[in-house]
């Protein structure tokens, strides 16, 4: 059970154990080494507000309100299921490597018990503790930290991911929940704050809040506005990119735009490709940049009014959608498996939540397979053709470029030049020639 403590006044008191080994952290920058104490796990609790979470905290409170409802060990056993689910494989690891050798890198907590750093290294101690009751598994080993406002612990822990003890790299989509959160959102970091701490250049914090800012976009267009979870179980980061790339060349057309947005997020819906971010770079964007787009725009727009849409919003129990008979027969099919603590029903309830939203994705996607076929023989069917008048055009591109680069030849220099300079001069004239009368031969003159 856990028991509030002020770290600092245990520690005053010597009823924390010093290890004699210490830390190195940055802090505003500055490094500093700092003692590494034995905390008892009792004292300690998870940061909610961990970026490599996001997605998962963000679904906890669609679904079941806010986790401060909670008691501060319900807390933990939730996000304690969040942080292991994150990569079973590499925590499973780290059980088994603190087993045999012990805890070797130091985490950061705050004097109250929060976690800063080390919530995986935590997460191992918890459960090989909760398995064995084992002394030597009821300790986390860490420096201690006085209280940090919101902001000065997420600086903090963005400062922490440039340090030697790298954490596991947040997924892709946790990196855009971030930006929302701290940047778009709330605005607790200026874009430049946040490129300073998480040591990233203006380009990058820009490629993220654009890539945010068409995730929070698209999530509405399917009536899933804030679920951010989706993006991440769909697998959508190239696609984002890809349609960042594409918004930011239309620049001022929103006129165009607005038809372009339509086709990317309607492809996105029915998803007629498992790289999304390759099929939109490789069939949507060449038909976007043709003079042939409005014609196929048209066409496409009679395959979308014929689409039935995403059921929103889901009802349990609806008559039209037997949730649980649907979902299991789908698992069978699919021979999925979850993993899933059979005594943590709430971790159980954010798992169906999860599996319920993508199941009302693939019903709409097995729903309109007419539709998604219709659409992506359409899309075939121009981008061929528009490939094919590119690839004509290219000649024609190459040679207004070299009369570019011909026309400023400072003749003047050319007057000056040695004998030997003239004649290479003269044998490059005569190379241009020849591919010249090649070029006027097939054209007929």
């Amino acid at each position: 059970m856990y028991e509030k403590q002020d770290l600092k006044k245990l520690i005053e008191e010597g009823k924390l154990r010093n290890t004699n080994s210490t830390k190195r952290i940055i802090i505003a920058g500055k490094s500093k080494d700092l003692p590494v104490y034995s905390i008892d796990l009792k004292y300690l609790y998870y940061n909610d507000k961990n970026g490599r979470i996001s997605t998962d905290m963000n679904e906890y409170k669609d679904t079941n309100g806010n986790i401060d409802n909670l008691s501060v060990d319900e807390k933990n056993k939730v996000i304690e299921q969040f942080i292991y689910n994150t990569d079973i494989k590499r925590n499973e690891y780290t059980k088994k490597n603190i087993k045999e050798i012990g805890q070797q890198k130091a985490g950061v907590v705050l004097k109250d018990g929060r976690i800063i750093d080390g919530n995986r290294r935590f997460t191992c101690l918890r459960q090989l503790f909760e398995e064995t009751q084992s002394a030597k598994y009821s300790y986390f080993e860490a420096i201690v930290l006085d209280e940090l406002s919101d902001k000065e612990i997420k600086r903090l822990e963005l400062e922490l991911q440039q340090g030697e003890d790298k954490p596991l790299e947040y997924d892709s989509i946790e990196k855009l929940v971030e930006v929302y959160d701290y940047v778009i959102n709330e605005g607790e970091f200026s874009k430049e704050e946040y490129a300073n701490s998480a040591n990233l250049s203006m380009a990058e914090v820009n490629l993220r809040i654009d890539k945010a800012n068409i995730m929070i976009d698209f999530l509405d267009y399917i009536n899933k506005n804030g679920k951010f979870y989706l993006a991440k179980t769909m697998k959508l980061d190239g696609a984002f990119q890809e349609i960042r790339n594409i918004k930011n060349k239309l620049k001022e057309d929103d006129e165009k735009w607005s038809k372009v947005r339509v086709l990317l997020y309607y492809n996105l819906k029915l998803s007629p490709d498992d790289d999304m971010g390759k099929y939109i770079r490789y069939h949507l964007e060449p038909i976007i940049y043709s003079d042939k787009f409005d014609e196929f725009f048209e066409k496409q727009l009679d395959i979308i009014e014929n689409t039935k849409e995403i059921i929103n919003p889901y009802k349990k129990n609806e008559e039209t959608f037997n949730y649980e008979e649907d979902a299991n027969e789908n698992n069978k099919k699919n021979e999925k498996n979850y993993i899933i603590e059979e005594n943590n029903n709430i971790s159980t309830s954010i798992e169906l939540e999860k599996e319920k939203e993508m199941e009302q994705i693939r019903k709409y996607r097995a729903e309109n397979e007419k539709a998604q076929t219709e659409s992506n023989n359409l899309v075939k069917s121009y981008v061929g053709d528009v490939k094919w008048q590119a690839s004509r055009r290219k000649p024609i591109e190459q040679l207004d470029e070299i009369t570019k680069k011909i026309s400023v030849i400072d003749i003047y220099a050319i007057s000056k030049m040695s004998k030997e300079e003239k004649d290479e001069v003269r044998e490059n004239i005569e190379n241009i020639k020849k591919i010249i009368d090649q070029i006027k031969e097939v054209i007929g003159c």
